[in-house]
């Protein structure tokens, strides 16, 4: 690529940006997001999830901690107001998110001051979830900002590969810091038992922010693009009501939504459901979540590929209507434990529900990673002529309305059936318990609701239909997707995103 000013974005003061500046400053988001992913593998799922439980037990505070987190998404609204009107977003943008990360502190301190009495246990998860549902809010205000800023930056015809890749890529630190956590609450003896300590907590918690912070830091030398301000601001809720105006916005935002909620009402319950009934440790439960996001790592790239190929709508469809189908094995699962022998390791005991589950994740994650890069390739697309910003506010503050009503749900089911057990018994001579009575609705949901929404979106030009998308992944599943990986690894090399990244290709006249 030529160093020559192109059609693409400007700098705020109005020179055009080089190709090589885009493909440096992309470099540098993949490394932030890198940094970013650490923070987030460390805090996200057995750690927060297990603080809140070893504190108090309780269903609904759990519950609430997911609730706040989707809650949080509304503050897009006044995010995508303010932060968009500055002709400098970048220095507020990150002063707000330093302050976000900062917040993580808080549950890394405030579990060393717990007394054994049950009364200033509770109020400490409380002042917890508080901090936690603070430092959402203040990293969802600047979300808005930062996804219009950075979808500015990459160019349109590489969209769907770029933020494959950029998945690929950061999911390998999200997964290391995800094992890193588990080890290190395994270090030490649970808090629940005679001698324990929160002091793991601390650690994890406090590496997190550190890890956070540098992500802010390291995106500062991502260029902003400069983007146009009315001179006269559009009255507010015209502004809000205008994306709402196209049904392809509503069906698309509404079959993400139920996706949410479904994710929302199982995913922090069956962290709670394998370490109640089956006793499973930190590092198996850091293990899960690996195996969850080794998928996007094999596959983001691919997926992207796909997305691109086939159209985001139809191949959206076909995950609602699949991944939610693998949760049925949930009903297999029994208390069996195997012996194994690892190379280096030796001989270890996994229990049996670990071992289907690290299966079942690594397929459904490969699978599910293709819901979030489908999502911003239909928003960007839907957005496009409107406030991208608001848009996206608008986008993410319905999801966060109808995921937050997982939570809560799961929450009160599970503090209701584990106060009065279902006398049923699964196959396996398990009894079934308040989480399986949530994988149900989470299936009847997504499956039922999600997928059907997604159908009712207008297909674009380019896309392929449904039934025909369907009939080309499973004609023949092995040759066919065989097939694929070989054509996508043959053009892999002259791929926009790769001339992107390396700043390498023919100039341009």
């Amino acid at each position: 690529m030529s160093d020559k000013g192109t059609s693409g974005p400007l700098h705020l003061d109005g020179t055009p940006m080089t190709d090589r500046e885009v493909a440096r400053g992309l470099r540098v988001n993949i490394v932030a997001c890198c940094l970013g992913m650490m923070w987030f593998g460390a805090i996200s799922g057995p750690p927060t999830t297990m603080l809140i439980e070893c504190m108090t037990g309780s269903g609904i505070l759990i519950g609430l901690l997911a609730t706040v987190g989707q809650l949080a998404l509304l503050a897009q609204f006044p995010g995508a107001v303010l932060l968009e009107r500055l002709h400098e977003r970048k220095k507020v943008w990150a002063t707000l998110i330093i302050i976000h990360r900062l917040m993580w502190f808080i549950p890394a301190l405030v579990p060393l001051l717990v007394s054994p009495t049950p009364g200033r246990a509770h109020a400490a998860a409380i002042m917890v979830v508080a901090a936690i549902a603070l430092s959402a809010i203040l990293g969802q205000t600047g979300f808005p900002s930062w996804l219009s800023w950075v979808t500015d930056l990459v160019p349109k015809s590489a969209s769907g590969r770029f933020w494959g890749l950029r998945q690929s890529i950061s999911t390998i630190p999200f997964l290391a810091a995800t094992i890193g956590a588990g080890l290190v609450l395994d270090a030490f003896v649970d808090p629940r038992q005679p001698g324990g300590t929160y002091l793991g907590f601390t650690i994890v918690f406090a590496a997190a922010a550190v890890f956070g912070i540098a992500d802010i830091i390291v995106h500062l030398w991502v260029p902003e693009p400069q983007r146009h301000i009315p001179e006269v601001p559009p009255k507010l809720l015209p502004l809000i009501l205008s994306p709402l105006r196209s049904a392809d916005f509503r069906w698309m935002t509404f079959a993400i939504g139920a996706w949410f909620f479904g994710i929302a009402l199982i995913g922090s319950f069956s962290i709670v459901y394998l370490k109640r009934c089956f006793h499973v440790s930190y590092t198996e439960l850091s293990l899960l979540t690996f195996t969850g996001t080794l998928g996007p790592i094999l596959a983001g790239y691919f997926l992207g590929r796909l997305i691109d190929r086939i159209g985001a709508r139809s191949f959206g469809a076909i995950i609602l209507f699949s991944v939610p189908l693998l949760s049925l094995v949930w009903f297999f699962v029994s208390s069996e434990v195997f012996t194994i022998t690892l190379p280096l390791l030796g001989v270890r005991q996994i229990s049996q529900p670990v071992v289907i589950m690290l299966v079942a994740n690594l397929v459904g994650g490969a699978m599910a990673a293709g819901i979030g890069l489908c999502q911003i390739q239909l928003l960007s697309s839907l957005c496009e002529g409107r406030d991208k910003a608001m848009c996206i506010a608008v986008h993410y503050s319905i999801l966060g309305l109808l995921a937050a009503l997982g939570p809560l749900l799961g929450g009160y089911l599970m503090d209701m059936l584990s106060a009065h057990p279902l006398a049923w018994r699964l196959p396996t001579g398990e009894p079934v318990s308040f989480f399986h009575i949530l994988v149900v609705i989470y299936i009847l949901v997504v499956c039922g609701i999600g997928a059907p929404c997604l159908l009712k979106v207008r297909l674009r030009t380019g896309e392929m239909p449904f039934l025909m998308a369907v009939g080309k992944l499973s004609v023949d599943p092995l040759k066919s997707g065989l097939s694929m990986v070989y054509g996508l690894l043959l053009d892999y090399a002259a791929s926009p995103v790769t001339n992107l990244l390396t700043g390498k290709g023919e100039e341009k006249k």
